[in-house]
């Protein structure tokens, strides 16, 4: 029984298939939505903690915000908006990489 199960289990993940990463557009035009919005707010906060990680684990943060500042889903939208203003070649791009970016430009490290 358990060979039959895993087995069947192994079928579902071989067949599933792959999902592209949401774009920033496509992310940004959900974002008055209770669900983009909670999505956005789990994107932002996985994102602090990759950045915590990388700082603790090489000593060099992806992007540095001032020590008093905790960042809004609303501000960090903002900072988005405002990087997607100079740089509009990242609309299409994963909404990912493209908050990382918008940190980045907006927080560099020193």
């Amino acid at each position: 029984m358990k060979t039959i199960l895993g087995l069947a289990v192994l079928a579902f993940l071989i067949t599933e298939p792959a999902h592209a990463d949401a774009t920033t557009k496509d992310t940004l035009a959900l974002y008055n939505n209770p669900v983009g919005r909670a999505f956005l707010a789990g994107m932002t906060e996985g994102m602090k903690w990759t950045n915590a990680g990388i700082e603790a684990r090489t000593g060099q943060a992806l992007y540095c915000t001032p020590p008093a500042i905790a960042i809004t889903v609303e501000q960090h939208v903002s900072i988005l908006r405002d990087f997607l203003a100079k740089h509009p070649e990242h609309w299409k791009s994963p909404i990912g990489s493209t908050l990382i970016w918008s940190m980045m430009d907006a927080f560099p490290c020193k």
